[in-house]
């Protein structure tokens, strides 16, 4: 399954970006890809975090089209 959160950056060191990453980790563990919009923080388009986790910034055109490949 795919499984988009919208949230903090999950490499923030506060209490919603040290959650976000345990989720994160644990929905990998299982077998799920995972993304994490945190468009208030994170303007540079996209960045593979880990493996099986994708940090996604807002609005940039990379973002755009890389949300329009995974959406197919």
């Amino acid at each position: 399954m795919r499984i988009l959160i919208a949230s903090d950056a999950v490499w923030h060191p506060t209490g919603y970006g040290t959650q976000l990453k345990y989720f994160m980790q644990k929905f990998v563990e299982d077998g799920h890809e995972v993304w994490n919009y945190c468009a208030g923080a994170f303007m540079a388009g996209y960045v593979e975090y880990a493996p099986g986790i994708t940090v996604i910034g807002h609005g940039h055109p990379r973002v755009i089209q890389k949300l329009k490949q995974w959406y197919r």
